[in-house]
Formats: C-alpha cells, sequence, structure tokens
C-alpha cells in the first residue's frame, strides 16, 4: 500500500462518499477503491465526527431517511439545533442544496453543516453535487429459446398426473367450508396467514410430494400479491443449480388468498415441467413467448385448439395484458405473451371463480336466495367485497374516463365542481350497493371532507374519488368487525382498543404488532384505544395512495364559515341583503359597524376579536380607526374614518374570516405577532393553498425584506403574522 494513502473502513463509508475524493495519486487511481490521500483526511475525519453527532442528535432522520429528501421544515430544525445566532438566510442555503428542484439529503445537510464549521476545508467537500440522478433499470426481455419436444407416451403420463393433482386441488377450492378447513391445516401456528414454510409443508403432506415446487409457489406468491417471497442466490444466471433464500416479511399470504395461490401454484408448476425450464428463469424475470411456439406449447400442458383458435387467443392475451403484479411488467416485450400471462389464463380455464369470483354461481345464488327470502351469508358477502375492492382500487388509480363518467352521473352537469350530499347517499347504493348504510356513508363523508353532514352540504370534485375508496373501506372494516350484524357506525362512531384493530387487520391479511399500531395511531396506553374512522381512513390510504384519505386536503371549515364564503363570494346578493338590512340606505360603501351588526345577525356563532376586526380594516382599506367594543365583543363605536368602500367590502370581509380562522389554527403565533417559514407554511396549508415549497419560500423571503424596513424582529427570518395571513388571502382573492 502506498505509504501516503490510508483504507477506508465500511463504518465510515457515509463520510467517504461526501469527500471529494482525488481521482489520482502517484499515478494511481482512487475511485471505486475506497482510498484517500491524506491531504483528504482532516476532512474525512471532520465528517466522521459530525455525523456522530447528527446520529446522537437526530437519530431517526440519519437512521430512517439517510438518503431521503429533508423537508424545509426539518432543515429548519436542525439549523435551530445546530447553528443557533448564524445570521444566514436559511432558506437561501437550503435553496443552494437542492439538485434539480429536490431538496437536499441527511448526509448533504451533515456535509454542508461541516463546511460551516471548518469552512478551510469545505473545498474537499462536496456541497449539492452529492446526488446523482438515479437510472431506472433497464431489463432486457428474455425469450423462451425452444419449446422441449415430448413423446406421445411420455406426454399422456404427465398428463394423467397432473389430472389427478388438479381434481384433489379443485376439491380444496371448490367450496368455502373445505376451502377453510384446509387453510386450518396448513395453518400450524394458527395466526392465520400462511408462511411459505407452511405452504411448502401442506403441499408435500396434504396434496403431492411432486407439488413442492418452491419456484411455483414464489411465483403464485409473487403474481397474486405483488410480494416476491424468494430471491436467487447465485451469480451465474445460466446455473441450473440456483439456490434460493426466504425474504423474512414477504413469504407470507392471507387466508383469502389460499384459493388463488393453490391453483396458480399447480399451473406454474404444471407449465415449468412442461416447458423443461431451469430453476434460474422460474424465479427470474417474466420469459417472453414467441407467437410460433405459442402453440405448441398448448399442445404440451393439454390444451386442444387449432393453430388459428391460439393465434387469436396470442393476440387477445396480448391486449389484455393479465398481468397482476405491476413487477412483472418489467422485462415483458410490448409484442409478446409471458409465462405468467399464460398461466393466469389457464388458471381461469379450470377454475373460473379466479381472482374475480365465479359470476355464474353467485348469479345462481342470488336467484335462490331471492327465491327463499333469504340475504347473503357473510362469506358470501366477504367474496362480493373482496370482488368491490378490485374494481375501486382500478378505477381510482387507472381509469379517470370512468371517475369522469360517474361523476357525471353525480353532478348532472361537467361543468359543476359540487354535489349535494343528498345526491351521493342515493348515487352511492346505486352503483355500489354494498356501500349502502347511511351511518357509515355520512361517517365517511365528516371524516374525508372535514365538514360534517347537513342540509346545505356538498362533495367537491376532487374529494369524489377519495370519498368513494374512503366509503369502501369504511364498510369493509364495519363488516369485519360486526359480520354484518348491524353498524358500529349506526350512531356515534366508537373506539376500538389495539388488540381489537391488530386482529381486524390480521384477518384482512395486514399483521401488524400493537407495538406498531400503538405508534401508528398514538394511542393512549392507559386507555389502549383510538377511533374507529382512524383506523378506517389510514387503512384507505394504506391500500390506496391515489384516493383514500384526504382529510388534509379537504377545507378546514365549518358549515357555517363555508356559508359566509358563498355569500361574499356573490357581491350582488350580499349587496341586496345589506340594503335590506340597513333600510334601504346605501352610500358607496358601508359603516364597519354597520357590517358587524348585520354579520352577528346572519352568522351568531362565528365571533371577531377586536384584534382581527382592526387588522383587517386597516389592511383592506389602508384606513386606521380606533375600535370601541361591548362586553359580547361586538363593535358600539369608532374613533376615525370606518367607512369601507365598495370596492373593498369584499376583500376586507375575506380578511375578517380568514384573519380569524388562522389566528385559531396557530394561536402563539398570533399572539408572537410574527411568524417563522414553518408556521407560515403550516398556515398555506390550512387554507388549502397548493403552493411548492420552493415557491412558497420565495414568498417568504420578499416578505422578510418587506417587513426589515419597519420590523426588527425580521432580521430573525420571521414576519409579521397578519403579513402571513393577507398573503394567504389575497391569494384566494385572486
Amino acid at each position: 500500500m502506498h505509504p501516503a494513502l490510508l483504507p477506508v473502513d465500511m463504518l465510515q463509508g457515509r463520510a467517504f462518499d461526501m469527500i471529494r475524493v482525488t481521482k489520482t495519486y502517484d499515478g494511481a487511481t482512487l475511485a471505486g477503491d475506497h482510498m484517500i490521500c491524506v491531504e483528504d483526511l482532516p476532512a474525512f475525519l471532520l465528517l466522521v465526527c459530525g455525523f456522530h453527532v447528527f446520529l446522537v442528535v437526530f437519530p431517526i432522520l440519519a437512521l430512517e431517511t439517510p438518503e431521503k429528501e429533508v423537508s424545509v421544515n426539518n432543515f429548519y430544525k436542525i439549523c435551530d439545533c445546530m447553528l443557533f445566532e448564524s445570521g444566514l438566510d436559511l432558506l437561501a442555503e437550503y435553496e443552494s442544496l437542492k439538485i434539480q428542484g429536490v431538496g437536499p439529503s441527511f448526509d448533504a445537510v451533515v456535509a454542508w453543516y461541516t463546511g460551516l464549521v471548518r469552512p478551510d476545508l469545505k473545498s474537499r467537500i462536496k456541497l449539492g453535487d452529492n446526488k446523482e440522478p438515479v437510472e431506472e433499470e433497464v431489463i432486457v426481455p428474455v425469450f423462451l429459446e425452444q419449446v422441449p419436444h415430448v413423446d406421445k407416451k411420455t406426454q399422456k403420463r404427465l398428463l394423467k398426473h397432473f389430472s389427478t393433482i388438479q381434481k384433489e386441488i379443485l376439491n380444496v377450492v371448490s367450496n368455502t367450508t373445505s376451502l377453510e378447513h384446509e387453510f386450518q391445516k396448513a395453518d400450524s401456528n394458527g395466526n392465520s396467514i400462511l408462511s411459505l414454510e407452511e405452504f411448502m409443508k401442506y403441499l408435500n403432506v396434504h396434496i403431492s410430494p411432486t407439488l413442492c415446487n418452491l419456484a411455483a409457489a414464489g411465483r403464485a406468491i409473487y403474481t397474486c400479491t405483488g410480494r416476491n417471497p424468494i430471491v436467487t442466490t447465485s451469480n451465474d444466471d445460466t446455473n441450473d443449480n440456483t439456490e434460493y433464500s426466504l425474504i423474512s416479511d414477504e413469504d407470507w399470504f392471507a387466508q383469502r388468498e389460499f384459493g388463488n395461490i393453490l391453483i396458480l401454484t399447480f399451473i406454474y408448476h404444471k407449465v415449468f415441467a412442461a416447458l423443461q425450464m431451469p430453476q434460474h428463469a422460474q424465479i427470474g424475470n417474466p420469459v417472453n413467448i414467441f407467437d410460433h411456439h405459442f402453440h405448441d406449447i398448448l399442445r404440451l400442458i393439454g390444451v386442444k385448439i387449432s393453430t388459428g383458435e391460439s393465434q387469436a387467443l396470442y393476440n387477445q392475451l396480448k391486449q389484455k395484458r393479465l398481468r397482476l403484479a405491476p413487477e412483472l411488467h418489467k422485462g415483458c416485450h410490448p409484442d409478446s405473451v409471458t409465462i405468467d400471462e399464460l398461466c393466469i389464463w389457464f388458471a381461469f380455464q379450470i377454475w373460473p371463480s379466479l381472482f374475480e369470483g365465479n359470476k355464474q354461481s353467485k348469479k345462481k345464488a342470488k336467484k335462490q336466495n331471492s327465491r327463499k327470502g333469504k340475504s347473503s351469508t357473510p362469506t358470501e358477502v366477504l367474496e362480493e367485497f373482496l370482488v368491490l375492492e378490485g374494481a375501486i382500487l382500478d378505477m381510482a388509480k387507472q381509469r379517470p374516463d370512468d371517475v369522469h363518467h360517474l361523476w357525471l352521473q353525480l353532478a348532472g352537469n361537467e361543468d359543476s365542481e359540487n354535489a349535494s350530499i343528498f345526491a351521493f347517499l342515493e348515487f352511492l347504493p346505486k352503483m355500489f350497493p354494498l356501500l349502502s348504510n347511511e351511518g357509515t356513508i355520512l361517517h365517511t363523508y365528516a371524516n374525508t371532507t372535514g365538514r360534517e353532514s347537513g342540509e346545505n352540504s356538498f362533495i367537491l370534485r376532487k374529494e369524489f374519488v377519495p370519498l368513494i375508496v374512503n366509503c369502501f373501506y369504511f364498510h369493509r372494516i364495519d363488516f369485519e368487525f360486526t359480520r354484518g350484524n348491524g353498524s358500529m357506525f349506526s350512531g356515534n362512531a366508537p373506539d376500538v382498543t389495539i388488540s381489537e384493530a391488530r386482529n381486524c387487520l390480521l384477518r384482512m391479511g395486514n399483521p401488524y404488532s400493537e407495538e406498531e399500531l400503538m405508534d401508528i395511531f398514538n394511542a393512549v396506553k392507559v386507555t389502549d384505544s383510538f377511533a374507529l374512522p382512524d383506523l378506517a381512513l389510514w387503512y384507505a390510504e394504506l391500500k390506496c395512495p391515489q384516493g383514500g384519505a384526504v382529510f388534509s386536503e379537504s377545507s378546514a371549515l365549518n358549515d357555517e364559515q363555508v356559508a359566509f364564503v358563498n355569500l361574499i363570494d356573490k357581491p350582488d346578493r350580499f349587496k341586496a341583503r345589506m340594503i335590506n338590512f340597513c333600510g334601504g340606505h346605501y352610500e358607496d360603501g358601508w359603516e364597519i359597524v354597520q357590517l358587524d351588526s348585520f354579520l352577528r345577525s346572519q352568522f351568531p356563532n362565528l365571533l371577531w376579536s377586536p384584534e382581527v376586526i382592526t387588522e383587517a380594516f386597516t389592511r383592506s382599506t389602508g384606513k386606521t380607526c380606533a375600535m370601541l367594543t361591548g362586553t359580547t365583543g361586538n363593535l358600539k363605536g369608532v374613533d376615525g374614518d370606518s367607512m369601507i368602500p365598495s370596492k373593498d367590502v369584499r376583500t376586507y370581509l375575506t380578511y375578517l374570516l380568514y384573519f380569524e380562522f388562522l389566528k385559531q389554527q396557530l394561536p402563539e403565533a398570533a399572539l408572537y405577532g410574527f411568524a417563522n417559514f414553518v408556521e407560515f407554511r403550516l398556515l398555506a396549508q390550512a387554507a388549502n393553498i397548493e403552493i411548492e415549497d420552493d415557491k412558497l419560500a420565495k414568498v417568504f423571503r420578499n416578505l422578510c425584506q418587506e417587513g426589515k424596513q419597519s420590523h426588527e424582529e425580521a432580521k430573525k427570518e420571521v414576519v409579521a403574522f397578519y403579513s402571513c395571513c393577507q398573503f394567504i388571502c389575497n391569494n384566494m382573492l385572486h
């Protein structure tokens, strides 16, 4: 080893990554060798110390998200803790660390801080250039090179063997009772989920030892759930002696998936055996099939159709794209059919109720029940829920045209941006009969939009998809608790214990420990409980991020505040009502006392403090006057010019409503009189102002600069509280 070079220990790898490593030293190439020059050692040691300090002070940020973007809020917290009185323009510093509009990683922040501590070493530390664009992995499609030739005698023997196994499996999955009984046999530890190991033991003991194909079972789980339970440990993709290792957190599936996976395991094993595929091909990326091989493959697995029919089927499968797990799209050629798609299609042929349920048997059962006057059994309802879940998730994630069509049916007008809650109560059960409980729908509405249901309640267009998704999961979880006997949402939504929530999720195939749920829901340890709607909203967002819970994005105004907004947004209507209130008197404007009396008569529950009235009046008109208030907070009189011209009335009323609303969101900042950027951002979020963080940061800097002329506090990177509120209101007005 060169005497001026030092090896870098793996534990200090993160610090090493932030050093501008000299590329060559005395002719030796250093890049990729984890070697540094002696000249780089001080910066490296300082970075190591910096990482140790940050790991102690900010363990969650450092350990959980080392590569994730550090938000502006967390950047401020770091600076508040580490820099004290730095005099830096922190927003400008944050902007300088961004790369292609993305905020810095935690490691980049550590490097930036280290450069501040030792400016003389700054040139040897990466600042802002540590992130490189991550190129998406390009997977070259793999094709089945040839179809093996099998003599008729051997083929007949294999097909007979597989036919015997198929009959036994169909006996298992043919009725719900048998399927549940077999699942209990396989579930050796009784936790209502099966590990891959338990599933393989079940196949060996209760079905057939020849079906114990780990690759086939893994592929079936991967296809049904999107979780890949096994990986290859061999580095040689051409080596048929591939070894496998289990992924501990992905080698499981729920009871409802048992029948699907059992069928698909059999199909995958049959196809793999017929094609004599090596193990590495069975568990690797999807294998594509040439169209001229397709008919021969069908013949091998016992499907007897003509060449023309097989070509038509090949084209049909290309169009349908039957891949279930999104990950199975990787490595697929757009003009071919994969082994996975062939297996899924073949599974449908022997068991039509795969994934979607047996529609014919359901129709028959429904007809029989209607004759006998019987309702669906809990098991049948559960099956319907599973089918409906797939349809709703597919619509929410991938079918905007279907969403648009449903919105037209609800709103009745393409240009309409809202719809009545009563229209929704009629619409939802008509479209989705399972989602028909009015109490559950109303609880979902309140928890999704943040508004209580009432005579004037409405649904915004942007809330439509989240509301449907949430309605599904509120009904689904309600059913899981009650099994169809009444509803948990018939009155006030109850609390549920952590144990009850854990068992509910476990039955739905989502194993969580009680400790994890305590952290997720911030449950009170004394009572060990939390609100049932919180569970439903969290689960909806977990299953469908495109829809799910949107309470934080919905209006936080109550119904009376919304009615206030609707009134001031219609100037002519407001003017007519004011003239009527004032006995026909009008002078191209209103006295502030007149406005206050009118508003209190129309909205008795909306109260404004004298401070808010003064700020709203001064900032909307440019005038100043002293307010004289009564014991109830109403205006009794003013000292000065209190006329608000007609052109400023809407601005004044908007300021009045939102100044008080935002004051209630951050009372401490309102009392202090100033807001920092984090608080400014929270105010914007509370008012549903959709502005990107970098643009909001620029606005805040401008407000800081404007405030420095009159506020000494602005040097501490704060802005007058009502200046922040004024910007938010102006944004809404325009």
